[in-house]
């Protein structure tokens, strides 16, 4: 048989080798692919968690519920340290819109008031008294160094159980921020 022709043998021997190595080359590829996909649902997961949860709380200033509290979170400052960045800014200009259509009583400003940027809160309270806030309407909150410190401290700290959160998206321009409703509820 084999002793004949030993090419034949060998070839046949190469053959059903490389046959074996196919569907070996075949899992790890549907393996790798399926690591692939769930590394990127999990990377995906707050993302959409936060699409869920956000949907029907979000809203554009001119249908903004009424509360007594906005807060505006924080974000760059100028490089000047004493003015607002655009981003900033927008969001500002959205908390005082509020204010004047009556829809908002008290504006919580959060955000570091040690930060390297400046002192976030002082500048954004100056900022509204430019746009013609009471200053008596602003309470400023220099602990604020992330959103959920911000909101946590807004009921804790400020009694607040209803508010608006004045930020962008990322689809949003800094023209144009969003308004969250947030700690209904909680």
């Amino acid at each position: 048989m084999d002793t004949e022709n030993p090419v034949g043998a060998a070839l046949a021997g190469t053959v059903t080798n490389r046959s074996q190595r196919r569907p070996r080359r075949r899992r790890r590829l549907t393996r790798l692919a399926a690591v692939g996909v769930s590394a990127l649902l999990l990377a995906s997961a707050p993302w959409a968690w936060t699409k869920v949860a956000a949907h029907g709380h979000v809203y554009p200033e001119s249908t903004a519920p009424a509360v007594d509290v906005v807060i505006v979170l924080g974000t760059g400052v100028a490089p000047d340290r004493h003015q607002p960045g655009e981003r900033l800014a927008g969001r500002l200009q959205t908390a005082a819109a509020l204010v004047r259509a009556g829809r908002a009583h008290v504006v919580l400003v959060s955000g570091d008031g040690n930060g390297a940027s400046g002192d976030e809160p002082t500048v954004m309270t100056s900022y509204l008294a430019g746009l013609g806030v009471d200053p008596q309407r602003v309470v400023a909150d220099p602990f604020g160094l992330d959103t959920y410190d911000t909101c946590a401290r807004a009921r804790q700290v400020y009694g607040a159980t209803r508010a608006l959160i004045v930020t962008q998206s990322a689809v949003r321009s800094p023209e144009n921020p969003g308004v969250r409703e947030a700690l209904r509820g909680t």
